[in-house]
């Protein structure tokens, strides 16, 4: 289900930080039809380690992450609405990204890929969707990273769909998403493979980052349901703790051998450069009058809740039209993926 194309951009990509990518590309993603006015279409920003692929698996990682959310008859029906999703400038799954071939030196860009900015990845949708002949979204979602992004998207063109919902993110880093992340970094720049020319695959200090990882992205109720240590005896728990050893070295493995490292490293490095409130005056606030729904998760871990009012607050103060909700689910930050029953009465009241 879906269509997977390729985007191949007529002009070059000037870049936030300086620069420009002269020859770049997008693979994405579409679901069901664009009616004939062309104003039933919603464009979604998917989150770090997910790809454009929203309902298909398409491979180990990436893909099918929103499958119980998108589709004919779901949440967001592709009977209503035209669904698109573009691989992010920068990632690996079918976009240019370090794992591109360079035109000017015909090779690899690997580490010498150009710093990428969150402005970078949203003025690449304007392209897109000029290509689709799509004058103005309906709606602009994303979660995590992906709700970033679409609120970065928002600022910098405020006029051009009607409803924003953004999930489980923030306007600006908090000290802990930075440190996290920056841990993250360490464990993979410490790893002697990682400036060799011929790194191992997949190597091991990305497997040690994805671990620190997935104790925020999955962690919370439901792994202490999943993984309750509750045995009587010390052969049992010494039999449970390898389990759930097991249950993450698998996960973090799979994850590294199938995600471009240096993406990885540089999109960690865009979401540390990402401050709305410090760079305020780059977008246009005052012209986003989107019907705008925040959705938080009371067992979030990395994005709390009240990382997310105080982002509902700041865009009151922008006058934005906001709504907050907090919705109940046992999935810690990855429950706006995987629990399509809580987001259900919030997606209905938001799609109207």
């Amino acid at each position: 289900m879906g269509d997977s194309n390729i985007f191949k951009a007529r002009e070059p990509l000037k870049l936030y930080m300086g620069g420009e990518l002269k020859s770049w590309q997008l693979r994405y993603h579409t679901y069901g039809v664009l009616n004939e006015n062309k104003n039933n279409a919603i464009l979604v920003f998917h989150s770090l380690s997910t790809s454009s692929s929203i309902i298909n698996k398409e491979g180990p990682v990436g893909g099918g992450w929103w499958s119980k959310v998108i589709g004919p008859g779901l949440l967001i029906d592709t009977n209503k609405y035209f669904v698109i999703c573009a691989n992010h400038i920068g990632s690996c799954f079918g976009s240019t990204g370090p794992g591109a071939i360079n035109p000017e030196t015909g090779l690899v860009y690997g580490r010498d890929f150009p710093e990428i900015h969150f402005d970078d990845i949203a003025h690449a949708q304007q392209p897109l969707l000029n290509h689709l002949g799509i004058e103005r979204c309906f709606a602009v979602v994303g979660g995590s990273m992906g709700g970033m992004l679409a609120l970065t998207y928002a600022g910098l063109y405020p006029e051009s769909f009607d409803k924003l919902l953004l999930m489980v993110c923030n306007h600006r880093p908090s000290a802990f998403q930075v440190m996290f992340r920056q841990a993250q970094r360490e464990a993979i720049t410490q790893d002697p493979g990682w400036l060799l020319e011929k790194r191992p695959e997949p190597l091991p200090g990305f497997i040690s980052a994805r671990l620190a990882a997935h104790l925020y992205y999955r962690g919370g109720e439901k792994l202490d349901i999943q993984f309750p240590l509750d045995a009587n005896t010390m052969e049992q728990h010494a039999e449970q703790v390898r389990e759930l050893y097991g249950y993450f070295n698998y996960n973090a493995s799979r994850f590294a051998e199938n995600f471009n490292v240096d993406s990885y490293y540089l999109l960690l490095n865009a979401m540390d450069n990402f401050n709305l409130v410090a760079d305020a005056g780059h977008y246009i606030w005052a012209n986003l009058k989107a019907s705008t729904l925040v959705l938080s998760i009371d067992s979030d871990r990395l994005y709390p809740t009240v990382e997310q009012q105080r982002m509902v607050d700041w865009l009151i103060d922008m006058g934005v039209p906001v709504k907050h909700q907090v919705l109940s689910s046992p999935y810690g930050h990855d429950a706006f993926m995987v629990d399509a029953d809580a987001l259900k009465p919030y997606i209905d009241d938001f799609l109207g």
